[in-house]
């Protein structure tokens, strides 16, 4: 009779213990179908538009915006900006004005006016110097009183460097005095001046004369 009602109790004891494991199990079940059907309404929210009402009683639609939600931001690349400093080259188009460069020749008995000074095209290192040569005092001029235009000379203002003639490469010679017997009140020559590209302005030194200061060259 103890043996039977042993066999009982742990009979019922194993029953409860089965019964409860079941229901730990169902209970389970049940929570996580909870939290999915939560997870699902959250997100259904988030994607549903919201309808506000507006001050003149028309209805406007919002879309919902996810909490700690950050716009994405554009990377935009540094802005280089070019290099615009130049290196200016010197001023060298000045050009003469007439009456500008004038001075006298063998005293009183002429006068020289520089016309244009300028660089030879294709030749940058070449300066043609043009001018005017007028006689003043013909009764006075002898068959000495000639301007030898090969002998022309340059100096750089800041280096002092001489510039010669090309050779070559000028009227020549101008005689006051053929000018005279030929009833000639003026003639136009020129000389060629061997002078650096680099040089914009120079003093000028015809045989004869006084010193052209301060001549600018122009192009």
């Amino acid at each position: 009779m103890a043996l039977l009602l042993s066999s009982l109790a742990l009979l019922g004891t194993g029953l409860t213990l089965f019964q409860v494991s079941q229901l730990r199990q169902e209970l389970s079940q049940i929570k996580d179908s909870i939290n999915t059907l939560s997870v699902a309404n959250s997100n259904a929210q988030n994607q549903v538009p919201l309808n506000a009402q507006t001050n003149d009683g028309t209805s406007a639609t919002y879309s919902a915006v996810p909490p700690n939600t950050v716009p994405p931001v554009n990377s935009v690349p540094p802005t280089t900006v070019p290099n615009t400093t130049t290196t200016q080259a010197p001023a060298t188009n000045a050009a003469i004005q007439p009456g500008q460069f004038v001075q006298p020749v063998f005293g009183t008995k002429g006068r020289i006016e520089l016309l244009r000074v300028n660089r030879v095209e294709g030749q940058p290192d070449i300066v043609n110097v043009q001018m005017r040569v007028r006689v003043l005092r013909p009764q006075v001029t002898t068959y000495s009183d000639s301007i030898y235009l090969e002998g022309t000379t340059a100096r750089n203002l800041q280096t002092t460097a001489t510039y010669k003639a090309v050779s070559g490469e000028s009227t020549g010679s101008v005689s006051l005095f053929s000018m005279k017997t030929q009833n000639q009140t003026s003639a136009d020559a020129y000389v060629w001046l061997q002078i650096p590209k680099e040089v914009s302005n120079v003093d000028i030194y015809i045989p004869n004369t006084q010193a052209f200061q301060n001549v600018p060259i122009a192009n």
